[in-house]
C-alpha cells in the first residue's frame, strides 16, 4: 500500500491528455514492448476510421472541458502508436483533426504532440515535423546504429526549429553504458532529456537493475537531474544504506517495487501538502478514489475500444476494460454527464500517477473540487 493519502500534480489546472493510437505497427521492435505497445502482424487501420475516431475526440473532449474550471481547458492530444509516424495516412490525419477543432477552438485550447521514435526519413519528416506542438522523443537503445544516427539528426532538427520537445530514454539495464552515453550526447547539446525506468511484470528478470544501476535512479529522483557530480547524490539516507546492504546479497533489483515517477516528469504533491514536492512517489492505490477520467482518455484505434487512460484502463463499473467503442460511440457521450467517480482496482498505477486522487472519497471529493466548474 501506498505510504501516502492523497497524490496531486504540482499544478492547479492539469491539462486534459488524449492518448490516441493510430496503429500497432512500428518500424522497431524493442524487447520490453508488448504486443499492447506494438503489434506488426496488423494492418493499419483504414482513414475514414480515424476520422470517426476523431469526429468522437472532439465531441467527448468538449463535454469534459466543460466540467473543468475555465483556467483548465486546455488539451494535449497526444497521438502515437506503435510509431503513429508510419502511419500511411498521418498527414491527412492530422489535418482533419485541425479541422475538425475548429468549431470549438474558442471554447478550449489544443495542442497537437506525439510521442515518437522519430526514426522517420526526410520525406515524412519534412511533411509532419511543423504539424506537432510538442514532441516526446522516445529514445531506444535497442535499435540499430543506423537508426540512432536518424534519431539523433531529427532531434538536432527539433533543437533547430525551436520546437517544443523532450527526450524521453527507457534506462535498459543491459545496455546502461549506452544510456549513459546518450544522457551526455544530450547534456551536451543541451537538450532536455528524462531518463525512465522499464515499466515490467515482475518476473522479467532481464529488466531488474543491479544495485548500482538502482542506486543511480533513486539519486535521479532525489536531486531531479543528471548530474553525476552532484552534492545531494553523494549523502545516501539510512533507508537506502539498508537497501544498499541488502542488493550486495540479492544482486539485482525490481524498482518497479519503489515506485515510479510521471511519464512527463510532472512534479506532484502528496498528502495535501502543497509547500512540498516531488518527482517519484509509491505507485500502489489500490481502492483509492480517482480523477483519471477528467484528465485522459485513450483510444486504440486497431480494436476500436475507448478507454479512460491507456495503462489504467479501470472503467466506471470498477472493472478493467473499454467505456465504449469507436463504431458506436454515443453511449460513452451519454454517459459523462452522470460517470461515477473511479475507484482503482490495479496493483500498480502506471500512466496516470499524476492525476489527483485520494485513499477515501472524501478526502477525494475536497481535492477534486478545484479542478472542476
Amino acid at each position: 500500500m501506498s505510504k501516502h493519502h492523497a497524490v496531486e500534480p504540482n499544478s492547479s489546472n492539469p491539462t486534459f491528455s488524449v492518448t490516441w493510437a493510430v496503429t500497432l505497427k512500428c518500424n522497431l521492435d524493442c524487447s520490453y514492448c508488448g504486443k499492447d505497445g506494438h503489434n506488426n502482424a496488423l494492418p493499419h487501420p483504414p482513414l475514414d476510421e480515424c476520422k470517426q475516431t476523431i469526429d468522437f475526440l472532439v465531441q467527448y473532449i468538449d463535454l469534459y472541458m466543460m466540467k473543468k474550471s475555465p483556467l483548465g481547458r486546455h488539451v494535449s492530444v497526444n497521438i502515437f502508436g506503435g510509431e503513429s509516424l508510419f502511419h500511411p495516412n498521418i498527414v491527412e490525419i492530422l489535418n482533419y483533426f485541425e479541422e475538425k477543432y475548429q468549431p470549438y477552438k474558442d471554447k478550449w485550447s489544443m495542442g497537437l504532440n506525439t510521442v515518437s521514435n522519430v526514426v522517420v526519413k526526410d520525406k515524412i519528416w519534412s511533411k509532419i515535423v511543423d504539424k506537432f506542438d510538442f514532441w516526446t522523443v522516445s529514445y531506444h537503445i535497442e535499435s540499430t546504429a543506423e537508426q540512432q544516427a536518424l534519431v539523433r539528426k531529427n532531434i538536432l532538427d527539433l533543437k533547430q526549429r525551436n520546437k517544443n520537445f523532450h527526450v524521453s530514454l527507457l534506462m535498459h539495464p543491459q545496455y546502461w553504458e549506452e544510456c549513459l552515453e546518450t544522457i551526455e550526447w544530450c547534456n551536451t547539446h543541451q537538450i532536455k532529456v528524462l531518463p525512465r525506468q522499464i515499466d515490467h511484470h515482475w518476473n522479467q528478470f532481464q529488466y531488474w537493475y543491479s544495485k548500482d544501476q538502482a542506486q543511480w535512479m533513486r539519486d535521479l529522483h532525489s536531486s531531479g537531474h543528471t548530474n553525476k557530480d552532484c552534492g545531494v547524490c553523494n549523502k545516501p539516507t539510512l533507508e537506502q544504506k539498508v537497501k544498499f546492504v541488502k542488493e550486495s546479497v540479492i544482486k539485482f533489483v525490481n524498482l518497479n517495487d519503489e515506485g515510479r515517477q510521471c511519464c512527463g516528469g510532472a512534479v506532484l504533491h502528496v498528502d495535501q501538502d502543497y509547500s512540498n514536492s516531488v518527482t517519484h512517489v509509491d505507485n500502489t492505490f489500490k481502492g483509492w478514489s480517482c480523477s483519471v477520467n477528467y484528465f485522459f482518455v485513450y483510444v486504440d484505434q486497431t480494436t476500436k475500444e475507448i478507454f479512460v487512460n491507456r495503462d489504467c484502463r479501470v472503467n466506471f463499473e470498477g472493472k478493467v476494460g473499454p467505456i465504449g467503442y469507436t463504431d458506436n460511440y454515443q453511449p460513452v457521450l451519454d454517459n459523462v454527464p452522470t460517470a461515477p467517480t473511479i475507484t482503482c482496482v490495479k496493483k500498480r498505477c502506471l500512466c496516470g500517477i499524476c492525476t489527483p486522487k485520494a485513499s477515501t472519497k472524501e478526502a477525494y471529493d475536497t481535492i477534486i473540487k478545484k479542478y472542476l466548474n
